[in-house]
């Protein structure tokens, strides 16, 4: 999806965990003008940490959400992957993982609702 980002407008994310591998799908689109909102728990790692700030610098929005566990992108109301993995390096090559594509119209529907809900309880607790 990354490579066809052309057509979306926003992309939703919610990953506990990421690196420079999971940053650079993200920064694929966000170099095609795709508004990014990512969730995600409070950087420990030094890659978590510089993959975040590579991506504000980017322009995309970081919120964090220490009790976070799912992991979830969704592209407009087009597509959403549901998955294990996250987006590092060990959840995209190194272990098994299994997760779902879909562009189920409910499912996305959903998993809109679920990613606003949370973004909204952050809004006033992360800059």
């Amino acid at each position: 999806m990354a490579d066809k980002s052309a057509n979306i407008r926003e992309v939703k994310v919610l990953s506990p965990y990421l690196d420079n591998s999971g940053a650079e799908y993200l920064i694929k689109m966000l170099k095609n003008k795709v508004k990014i909102k990512l969730i995600t728990r409070k950087p420990d790692k030094k890659q978590h940490i510089e993959a975040l700030d590579i991506l504000r610098k980017h322009g995309a929005e970081v919120k964090y959400d220490k009790m976070l566990h799912a992991r979830l992108i969704i592209f407009d109301d087009i597509a959403a992957i549901i998955s294990s993995a996250d987006l590092d390096g060990e959840g995209l090559n190194n272990q098994r993982q299994a997760g779902i594509f879909t562009t189920d119209k409910i499912i996305i529907k959903d998993a809109i609702t679920f990613f606003d809900k949370i973004w909204d309880l952050l809004e006033d607790k992360n800059t």
